[in-house]
């Protein structure tokens, strides 16, 4: 099992520091599945894919255009200053977003999070490729017990 940072199409590739002998292996990703996106996610998605000629679109694309969503919007908000634009990330409150709905806490974790943003994949690669084996979210209560330690 591999975690997170392994789970780009380069890992099969040699020019990529990647390996063919990844093939096999078991990956995890936060957010579901790259092909399991409806609605704007999979429109950024297609388009994005097209920007790379066809070429397989990273899991974690869709999260940094959140990210950037959020950014841009704290901007858009602010007097202009890095503190107003800091006050205003923390103010964000995004419903049904690429990843779905949430806020974010005192510490930036996600926070009444609902769809993509709970959940988290596992791939194995297959034919040079991640296939998707399951997508599922932890449990609430083991999410609070991790918090709270």
């Amino acid at each position: 099992m591999l975690p997170d940072g392994f789970t780009t199409a380069a890992v099969f590739q040699r020019s990529q520091g990647g390996t063919p002998n990844a093939n096999g292996a078991y990956y995890s990703v936060a957010g579901v599945g790259i092909d399991q996106y409806k609605g704007a996610a999979e429109t950024f998605i297609n388009g994005f894919k097209s920007q790379l000629g066809g070429k397989p679109v990273d899991p974690y694309a869709i999260l940094g255009a959140q990210a950037a969503q959020v950014l841009l919007k704290a901007i858009e908000n602010s007097d202009g200053t890095r503190s107003s634009v800091i006050d205003n990330v923390f103010k964000t409150h995004v419903n049904n977003g690429l990843i779905g709905s949430f806020s974010l806490n005192k510490n930036g974790d996600l926070s009444g999070a609902s769809g993509a943003a709970l959940k988290f994949t596992i791939y194995v690669g297959a034919n040079n490729n991640l296939k998707t084996l399951l997508t599922t979210s932890p449990q609430p209560n083991l999410v609070q017990a991790a918090r709270t330690g």
